[in-house]
């Protein structure tokens, strides 16, 4: 076969080009720095491809194992686009029981996703052991001097677990809600049956309400009048 029929001759010709022409747009990210091709496949193609044999797909392309090495059999191997974006500077590489590799190759050996080995690594340095699992601690709710989750204050209670974390959140207690009648009768400092004498007594509606300010919505007073008005003793 002739030479620039082969299939590897395009990529022998633009790895030297990429490290010996200063006009290659290439040229700054390698022969600039200092990268070169070993002699044996400078002078020679054959060599080049007996020494990196065929790629594997037509996916594959010649990849530096370390980037800032030389191509070398040694250091050159036919990689995914995948693979060699797990191999740039700027790749985290993992010096692990006297093995350095990248993170990729970490994950692959040991069954692992990029994230996890670099997670790993990161906060424990070490790729063997797993971070431990965060428990959410349920909160506490306090009532009457003990502290109680809200499932188990529920269960306690005989109540949803909706109304207790509802109560403890509106009012901070787990007790019923008191009425705004309760509320106004706890203000005056009386009981029902004393006001319900007082409505006996001739009390209307407005100078029963008079004490609440302007702080009830009419819904509300309408609810105390019909509950002042009752007769505690018959219900």
């Amino acid at each position: 076969m002739v030479k620039s029929k082969h299939p590897l001759y395009n990529t022998w010709k633009s790895m030297k080009h990429r490290c010996n022409n200063p006009k290659h747009l290439s040229y700054k990210n390698y022969g600039a720095l200092g990268i070169r091709v070993v002699e044996e496949w400078q002078e020679s193609f054959e060599q080049f491809v007996l020494d990196m044999g065929p790629k594997p797909s037509s996916a594959h392309s010649l990849d530096r194992r370390e980037n800032t090495g030389d191509y070398t059999a040694e250091n050159c191997r036919w990689a995914t686009n995948v693979e060699q974006s797990y191999n740039k500077r700027t790749t985290l590489h993992i010096t692990f029981k006297g093995k350095t590799q990248n993170t990729l190759e970490w994950a692959e050996e040991l069954g692992l996703s990029v994230s996890v080995v670099t997670t790993r690594w990161r906060v424990w340095g070490d790729l063997l052991k797993a971070p431990p699992r965060k428990v959410k601690q349920a909160k506490l709710l306090t009532y009457r001097g003990e502290q109680k989750s809200t499932k188990e204050w529920a269960k306690i209670l005989g109540l949803g677990v909706a109304t207790v974390s509802s109560r403890y959140k509106t009012t901070g207690s787990l007790d019923k809600p008191l009425t705004p009648a309760a509320i106004f009768l706890q203000r005056l400092g009386i009981t029902k049956s004393a006001l319900y004498l007082r409505r006996v007594d001739g009390w209307s509606d407005e100078q029963l309400l008079k004490f609440y300010g302007q702080e009830w919505t009419p819904a509300q007073k309408r609810e105390m009048v019909q509950e002042f008005s009752t007769n505690p003793e018959r219900q």
